[in-house]
């Protein structure tokens, strides 16, 4: 394989070529790549675990008691804090109009 020279990465042509090849695979000579689709159905995520007892979620300097619904989609927030989507003013718009209607009972 090619090398980059002082990089150890493999040359970006060398990764171009392979991946046009990968996608020239299977193909039959009347151009279709697929004859049948097999789905294994949805897949659900897990039941939320709640936090344990002595994470508290604070609003105004207090300890505030989320219901478990409210807690699961404020801990999706937290866990997406490191992803790009959270800079975005439209996602955040989204997030806490669809938090608010949770707290909301």
């Amino acid at each position: 394989t090619l090398r980059c020279p002082g990089s150890g990465l493999r040359s970006p042509v060398k990764k171009a070529r392979r991946l046009a090849i990968r996608w020239e695979e299977g193909q039959s000579s009347d151009r279709i790549k697929w004859k049948f689709l097999e789905h294994k159905g949805p897949l659900f995520a897990p039941e939320y675990e709640p936090l344990p007892e002595h994470v508290k979620f604070y609003y105004d300097g207090k300890p505030f008691k989320l219901s478990l619904e409210a807690e699961e989609v404020a801990t999706f927030f937290g866990k997406m804090l490191d992803h790009e989507y959270t800079d975005k003013e439209v996602f955040r718009s989204n997030f806490f109009g669809d938090w608010r209607e949770e707290m909301t009972p």
